[in-house]
């Protein structure tokens, strides 16, 4: 009776009796006189150490078919439990040393050739660089034309969309999630194609994914190679540098290469070190393995590399040279990167940019400029979760677990509050990441408990009731849905931005409908300089730039925080743009840098374009002040046109419509100034003399007839350049009178006592084509009283009626004002009262001041309080701007009136063709209108009858 009877198994020294016999462990079998810790025989796929330890390990199997054999010798360090061919650790270390472990087939492979991986790395290296090079060089020359302008367009729209940005948190985020071996855990089945998908995207192209580290010479060749090819990256970016500024000067080559290279060295640095440096903290984790059960005894393997025992020679080698990789891509990183947000803080925050902040633009441009410490966070964040805290002791390894969740925990309240990010897409991006790496390590804490529950001979039915789940793989399935299911909204927002970004149309020429051909004259880097002064027109230019680059793909900008590499060198930037816009804003002329670029404009002679900011609240100044505060010696060329008369300003508008105006004019004066369409050029000056004739001016006259003009009446008249007409450009969707119409045309309603709203709406009417043109009702005025106005609407329900109240600097004042407000509450209570749509309010605010126009502050002042409290401006007032907006705001009020694209209207007519979906839309309309119920027949859409009487305006069409 000293053993115990087939089943259990006496797992201390003591006699066998009903307290020492216990369950047999689930790997194993005790069949009689094997019933003791020695003598178990194990089950086939599981294996141990040795045979006096009692922790037993499920190896890896695939189709049945596994590396290990169990049984009841264990050999020399578990090799009596393996296969032929197989020994180490679970039996997972190949004897043969040309062949490798599988391990999602479990079993050992044949290394390829080595032609083949050299053939796997083209592919990886030298394929992707060709394709960049081929686009590049297609986007240069600029053939085949579409090719090269579909690929500038998806350059700038991917900038726009900030997805260089998007790339690198998708990155940082794949190189910590497929770390999930740092938390020791084995990952469940279900989990391993998330896992082996983020590997693909670590950019650790000679990690086991693409070359496995038996072929490559063992695991310390694969750190080795691993932190010198990002630094042979960086010396081949030197040496193109350097060579491309030798070819130019020789001149401080040497210290403008280094300066071209940083922001290269900066981003890989960010890119890469997390990858590098997670290699190197792989030397550190060890798999502790129990080798005696009593006394406890335990040997270690390195986790990466199981033929390697952590306490031999080897592995100290191993770990020395990695102490030495994240000196240089762990520990230097940090460092340098603090060093130089430290440096470049002040000027970012100041908006002066120096040459190392603008080389350093990788780093922080990302993030908000009080926020740029972020990226220094960010590098930590990834090197912690990659493999810093494998400096914990395996036998504490739960505790990298709970400590990497509460850090995760902590970096994801800081990233909700702080919002560091400049960008919203981006800053939604970086947080949905942070909360699926939260998810993770939540997943993987329990994953861990199962494992150790599982090496415990504890009946299963215990370990589901601690966990909930009851497998491992249970709580990847839900690990893998909440994933999916934030990943697929990540990647929604991003899609979605980025097709907002390409969907935006391209410039066209509007006498040819084509996009223009952009030119520059030799010698020359940029179309377009952007002279402007931080504190009023960083932002401003900014958006310039950027609209300029999404609607006219190819257009080189150059903007100082973007292109700036030394400060003294702005009048070399400018002598190598093409035309420079001068933002004028507050303090323009007060800066030094602005003055430096002025006078180089000036020195060269260099064609400028103004562009005004006008409000105030914005950093605005009137031109006026502008003027004054130009010094004398640059405000003839500044101000003045060299035809005569004035340089005409172009506003900065913040209304969509406007502001593409604004745009539009900038680049046709830009195009006017390049090789392609100069009016030197024979073939443009051809050109311009067929269509001279179509827009009414001469090419040599005009300029001539101003000049006279203004010496005559001794008044500036603003200058034109007949070219800029010619060059006019539009969006492709943007509306124009000679598309908009009506189904019926509205009557138009305005009253005498509205100073210019007679002359202003008749003015709006004369922009339809004859067919299209409201009605005016001439028929309002003094002499009628509310009573009639209420009943001459109500006599017009065939038809829609607006009335036009025209606010300039005379709208409400004196007597006029008084019935005027009237009139205006007359509307305001039939429109209360009327059917919905039937009458409406079109108010035109006048923005020119050579119409009486002012600020509209003046009429919170000036309207009467009743009309006030009536809701008088609850609809947005039509801004009614000078030339070159006028058209703009003519667009506006045709489309606050009711005018439609007749190809929209094509459209519905075609629809209404089909009978059902015809007697389908009377019927919504008449139920809408109040005249038929659901029973009623179908309902008749004629016109208003022919007897109706409309007043005609005088000299109507």
């Amino acid at each position: 009776c000293s053993e115990c009877a087939r089943g259990p198994c006496r797992y201390s020294s003591e006699e066998a009796s009903t307290y020492t016999c216990k369950p047999c462990h689930p790997l194993a079998t005790c069949p009689l006189n094997s019933t003791t810790v020695p003598t178990i025989v194990l089950n086939d796929g599981a294996w141990r150490l040795t045979n006096r330890s009692t922790a037993l390990q499920r190896c890896r199997a695939s189709g049945g078919y596994s590396p290990c054999i169990g049984g009841d010798e264990s050999g020399v360090g578990g090799e009596g439990y393996c296969r032929g061919g197989y020994t180490g650790f679970r039996c997972e270390v190949c004897t043969d040393g040309d062949q490798f472990f599988d391990a999602e087939r479990a079993r050992c492979k044949d290394c390829r050739p080595p032609g083949a991986y050299a053939a796997i790395y083209i592919c990886l290296l030298v394929l992707p660089l060709l394709v960049l090079w081929l686009l590049s060089f297609v986007e240069r020359r600029g053939n085949p034309q579409g090719m090269a302008r579909t690929i500038k367009k998806l350059r700038v729209s991917a900038k726009n969309a900030a997805l260089l940005v998007k790339l690198r948190i998708i990155v940082g985020f794949a190189q910590i999630g497929a770390a999930a071996s740092t938390f020791s855990i084995e990952v469940p089945s279900l989990l391993r194609p998330l896992i082996r998908a983020l590997e693909w995207l670590e950019l650790d192209i000679w990690g086991e994914l693409f070359i496995p580290h038996a072929c490559l010479g063992g695991y310390k060749v694969y750190m080795l190679i691993t932190a010198t090819a990002p630094l042979g990256l960086m010396l081949a970016v030197f040496i193109v540098r350097l060579s491309r500024r030798l070819r130019r000067a020789r001149e401080r080559a040497l210290l403008l290469a280094l300066s071209d290279t940083l922001p290269w060295v900066l981003g890989i640095v960010l890119l890469l070190s997390p990858t590098v440096a997670s290699a190197a903290f792989g030397a550190f984790h060890c798999r502790r393995v129990e080798a005696v059960s009593r006394p406890l005894k335990h040997r270690s393997f390195l986790w990466s590399s199981l033929d390697v025992e952590c306490d031999s020679d080897e592995a100290a080698e191993i770990r020395a040279v990695a102490y030495a990789i994240l000196a240089v891509w762990a520990v230097a990183p940090l460092i340098g990167l603090a060093i130089l947000l430290v440096r470049v803080r002040r000027s970012v925050l100041t908006h002066t940019p120096s040459r190392l902040s603008s080389a350093s633009r990788v780093v922080w441009q990302a993030y908000e400029a009080a926020d740029i410490w972020w990226a220094w966070m960010d590098l930590f964040r990834r090197l912690f979760l990659c493999g810093a805290l494998l400096f914990v002791p395996e036998e504490a390894a739960f505790l990298r677990l709970f400590a990497a969740l509460l850090f995760s925990l902590v970096i994801l309240f800081m990233q909700i509050f702080v919002r560091p990010y400049a960008d919203k897409s981006v800053e939604m991006l970086a947080a949905a990441v942070q909360t699926v790496v939260t998810i993770l390590l939540l997943g993987y804490s329990y994953i861990y408990v199962f494992e150790r529950f599982e090496a415990l001979p504890v009946e299963r039915g215990v370990v589901v009731w601690v966990m909930t789940f009851a497998s491992p793989d249970a709580v990847a399935t839900a690990m893998v849905v909440v994933v999916a299911v934030l990943a697929t909204l990540a990647l929604g927002v991003t899609v979605r931005d980025a097709l907002a970004a390409t969907s935006a149309s391209v410039f066209l020429l509007c006498e040819t409908r084509r996009p223009p051909e952009l030119s520059m004259h030799g010698g020359q880097r940029f179309h377009l300089f952007l002279s402007h002064t931080w504190n009023t027109g960083q932002d401003q230019c900014a958006a310039i730039k950027r609209q300029l680059q999404l609607h006219l793909p190819g257009i080189k900008v150059f903007l100082d925080v973007d292109d700036l590499r030394d400060i003294g060198a702005l009048e070399t930037y400018v002598e190598k743009s093409m035309v420079v816009a001068i933002f004028l804003s507050r303090g323009y002329f007060t800066s030094h840098n602005c003055l430096r670029e002025v006078a180089a404009c000036s020195a060269k002679s260099k064609p400028i374009v103004l562009v005004h900011e006008a409000d105030e609240l914005k950093g605005g100044i009137s031109l006026e002040q502008a003027r004054d505060e130009c010094p004398e010696e640059y405000r003839e060329y500044v101000f003045d046109h060299p035809g005569g008369g004035e340089r005409l300003p172009y506003t900065w508008h913040r209304v969509r419509e406007f502001q593409m105006r604004s745009l539009c004019l900038i680049a046709s004066q830009m195009l006017a100034s390049s090789p392609k369409y100069a009016a030197s050029s024979p073939k443009r000056r051809r050109l311009l003399q067929g269509l001279s004739g179509r827009f009414g001016f001469e090419i040599q006259e005009e300029a001539a007839s101003s000049s006279a003009d203004a010496a005559a009446s001794g008044q500036r008249k603003p200058f034109r350049h007949a070219t800029v007409r010619e060059l006019e450009l539009s969006l492709p969707k943007d509306p124009t009178f000679d598309v908009l119409g009506y189904d019926q045309p509205p009557v138009l309603c305005v009253s005498d006592h509205n100073p210019g709203a007679r002359e202003i709406v008749e003015e709006l009417i004369q922009c339809f084509k004859p067919s299209e043109r409201p009605k005016l009702d001439r028929t309002y005025g003094a002499e009628r009283s509310t009573e009639s106005i209420s009943e001459r609407s109500v006599l017009e329900r065939s038809r829609s009626t607006y009335f036009v109240l025209y606010l300039h600097s005379d709208t409400w004042l004196s007597d006029e004002g008084a019935a005027l407000a009237q009139e205006v509450q007359a509307v305001l209570d039939l429109r209360a009262s009327d059917e919905p749509g039937r009458i409406g309010i079109v108010l035109l605010h006048e923005n020119d001041v050579h119409r009486g126009g002012c600020s509209f502050a003046r009429f919170f002042q000036t309207t009467p309080t009743a009309l006030l409290d009536n809701g008088i401006y609850s609809d947005i007032a039509i801004a009614m701007h000078a030339e070159p907006y006028r058209e703009v705001s003519f667009l506006l009020a045709a489309r606050a009136i009711g005018a439609k694209s007749r190809v929209l209207m094509r459209a519905a007519q075609m629809l209404t063709r089909n009978t059902g979906a015809r007697n389908v839309i009377r019927l919504l309309r008449a139920s809408r209108d109040g005249t038929v119920s659901l029973s009623a027949p179908a309902v008749t859409l004629a016109s208003p009858p022919a007897q109706e009487v409309v007043a005609e305006p005088e000299g109507g069409s």
